[in-house]
């Protein structure tokens, strides 16, 4: 680990448990060592592939960090225990001097097999600081030696061993919390492990998951502080996330789609992370779930609104955003507000061939709404009839194209057929009613719409009568 290699007690060659007047005595002659630019090695140098760096400012450095009982208390639980009143410990580091650490791990390993106990928690300790600092060496991450020692570590913090090692190293009168020390030393391990974690092709990785099953060894009255560690970075991203996207969708300014794939592509692994620490009965993960989702479906209806009728098909993106939501949600609420606009989207997607049919034909749909609109919005009664039998026979020749494309029983074609004639037949209604209400006050009118007007609106219902409608407009027109 990256703590192990420049270790405040591996830099001045002193035990855990030093005295003052010991370290006083050792720092003394080191420095004068290194002024005197001799090469200052101690028996525990060679046990890791980085030796440390002593100059005078490290060593000088590595005196002031142990020198409050907090920064000794973590640095001494981040170095070895070579703890003289045990024999494994004793025999382990005479064939560690010796180069031989597989040795020292089978000694180790014999012991640790009966089970942490007050007479073999050094053992637990010294194999569990070994292990740590093999995982990591010259760049490569090795998970046994890591999940090993981890392991091992969370066997040694429990309460009553930890403390014994902590009286051990600042004496019984100490008020240093042990807890704190344990979540240094924790934030140390996960911060060492940063680079590994998750690494795509590549054997030297840790999972998140992996590195979280790590911790179970570990006490009890840690496990709320380790989850914490786990899931507060990958929230606080999330979230941060969210807000961003929530700004973006509501300035108008972005492709909502677009943002709403980014937020999930980016925010994916985060929530799995949160996933393998938290369960779906979790408060803390039902109000992020439920957030993520409301914005993913935000973002799958707001691109839907604004593109249903565009020629940029909307369709897949919205389906998938509505897929990602409903794969996370757990609220009721959240849950309602996408099976409310499933249906539609999925019937957009699923109609997805035949827009791309009709795409070709937009400009002729384009021709015959523009012309039934010119009819709609005109004025003047009197042309009315002319201008519906104008209508029919401009509109005639698209909608036979649109036919032969689509064939007669086609919905789209019948629609825009039935809105034409539906056009030209109520211009001609209200034309004849305009007249009736005339005749009430002036019989001449009546002469008028007989002679001009009638013999009008007879052509348009004769030409209206060979159009494509449906059962309902022909009703209508009959």
């Amino acid at each position: 680990m990256i703590h192990l290699t420049q270790n405040p007690f591996r830099i001045l060659g002193v035990p855990v448990n030093f005295s003052d007047r010991e370290l006083e005595k050792q720092y003394s002659n080191i420095v004068l060592y290194a002024e005197m630019g001799k090469k200052i090695e101690y028996d525990l140098d060679s046990i890791f592939s980085k030796n440390p760096h002593r100059d005078s400012i490290q060593i000088q450095e590595a005196k002031q960090s142990i020198e409050l009982p907090p920064e000794k208390l973590f640095h001494a639980t981040s170095w070895f225990w070579e703890n003289s009143s045990n024999m494994i410990d004793e025999m382990a580091f005479d064939q560690i001097k010796n180069g031989n650490v597989e040795k020292a791990i089978q000694f180790w390993n014999k012991e640790i097999k009966k089970g942490i106990n007050s007479k073999n928690k050094s053992n637990f300790k010294n194999l569990s600081t070994l292990h740590l600092g093999l995982a990591i060496q010259n760049g490569k991450f090795d998970k046994f030696h890591f999940m090993s020692g981890l392991s091992l570590l969370g066997n040694f913090l429990e309460d009553s061993y930890f403390k014994e090692y902590a009286n051990e190293v600042l004496g019984s009168n100490h008020r240093v919390s042990l807890q704190n020390t344990s979540n240094l030393i924790i934030d140390e391990i996960l911060n060492s492990t940063k680079p590994f974690i998750d690494v795509r092709k590549s054997e030297n990785k840790i999972t998140n998951k992996e590195l979280l099953d790590c911790f179970k060894y570990f006490p009890s009255f840690l496990k709320n502080d380790i989850s914490e560690k786990f899931i507060n970075g990958p929230i606080h991203n999330i979230e941060k996330r969210i807000k961003t996207c929530q700004y973006q969708r509501k300035n108008g300014e972005s492709n909502d789609g677009e943002i709403g794939i980014e937020l999930w592509d980016y925010s994916s692994k985060d929530f799995k992370d949160i996933q393998s620490v938290l369960s779906k009965s979790d408060l803390k993960y039902q109000l992020l779930a439920d957030k993520l989702a409301d914005e993913l479906l935000a973002c799958s209806i707001s691109h839907f609104n604004k593109n249903w009728d565009s020629s940029s098909d909307p369709g897949e993106v919205c389906f998938q955003l509505l897929k990602y939501a409903k794969s996370i949600a757990v609220g009721d609420k959240t849950k309602d507000r996408i099976s409310d606009n499933q249906p539609t989207i999925e019937e957009y997607v699923a109609n997805k061939s035949h827009r791309d049919k009709i795409k070709p034909l937009k400009n002729t749909f384009d021709y015959i709404y523009e012309k039934i609109d010119e009819l709609d919005n005109s004025s003047q009664p009197t042309m009315f009839a002319k201008d519906a039998k104008s209508l029919l026979n401009s509109c005639k020749p698209k909608l036979d194209i649109i036919k032969n494309k689509l064939g007669p029983n086609d919905e789209t074609f019948m629609d825009v057929s039935d809105r034409v004639v539906q056009s030209a037949t109520s211009k001609c209604i209200i034309l004849s009613n305009v007249f009736m209400e005339a005749f009430k006050e002036d019989e001449a009118s009546l002469k008028i719409f007989v002679s001009v007007h009638y013999p009008q609106i007879v052509a348009v219902f004769n030409k209206a009568k060979i159009f494509s409608m449906s059962s309902g407009v022909r009703d209508y027109y009959n």
